[in-house]
């Protein structure tokens, strides 16, 4: 049941979604340049970092490049997840902290304006996109797919409480994450210091 103030709606009624760009192999990224150039392995990396805004590449085109090859740039704030291959399964997603073009094997949810793009983020870690996969060879994902995904939106100020709430679990599980990978270290200077003594 839908709690009150809450609407149903698929993924069409506040978001768009496109698919990344093809790009010939002499032309996929250089070491510096003017857009970034996000890949699958980009956002698997920003994840296992423990980053949902994705901020970094390790390649980029110029702004020639996107006119020539005529790439869609991917605004700020767009969800960003694979759509083709195994990757599907690993359910990882980031969002774009800047402008950025990205390769064939991903796909981007660019929310409407008058929608939190970080609930959209939310709402997208939720959803399980391999039950979506073209059950072929290689599994894919369609865009026509991915915009009936029904969706129970909350009002906007709803919208930024679970937002501001997610984002603080999210904050305090990274620091519990760090706190717990420095203990191995602690331990080895108690153990030193007790030796010495």
């Amino acid at each position: 049941m839908t709690p009150p103030g809450w609407t149903s709606v698929v993924l069409a009624d506040i978001a768009d979604v496109r698919a990344g760009d093809g790009f010939p192999p002499d032309r996929q990224g250089r070491a510096d340049g003017d857009v970034p150039f996000f890949k699958v392995g980009d956002i698997s990396t920003a994840v296992q970092l423990g980053e949902s805004t994705l901020l970094r590449a390790r390649n980029f085109v110029s702004h020639e490049d996107v006119r020539e090859l005529k790439l869609h740039v991917m605004p700020v704030d767009t969800v960003l997840f694979a759509k083709i291959g195994a990757a599907i399964g690993l359910n990882r997603r980031g969002i774009a902290g800047v402008p950025m073009v990205v390769d064939n094997n991903v796909m981007g949810v660019i929310p409407a304006r008058f929608i939190e793009p970080r609930f959209v983020y939310w709402f997208m870690r939720t959803v399980k996109l391999e039950r979506l996969a073209q059950a072929t060879t290689v599994p894919s994902i369609r865009k026509s797919d991915v915009l009936q995904i029904p969706v129970e939106l909350p009002p906007r100020n709803e919208q930024r409480r679970i937002v501001a709430k997610l984002d603080d679990l999210l904050a305090r599980s990274r620091r519990a994450k760090d706190e717990l990978a420095a203990i191995p270290a602690l331990l080895e200077r108690y153990r030193q210091s007790v030796l010495a003594a």
